[in-house]
């Protein structure tokens, strides 16, 4: 086994990574910028797609 750390999400090693996030033991969780950036795009359309629609309604109706 190696001694790298390696992208919870994808399996990149940090060797491969162009950044990798990690903090404390080579077991714990860790992500490259690749996926911070897929993961970011992901919340970004789920914010578009969950966005309530302003209807226009006037009051009495």
């Amino acid at each position: 086994m190696n001694n790298y750390y390696t992208c919870s999400f994808c399996g990149v090693s940090e060797l491969d990574a162009k950044k990798l996030i990690a903090k404390g033991s080579k077991d714990e969780p860790a992500i490259c910028s690749e996926c911070v950036v897929s993961c970011v795009n992901i919340l970004i359309n789920y914010a578009a797609v969950i966005k309530p629609v302003k209807m226009n309604v006037t009051k009495g109706e």
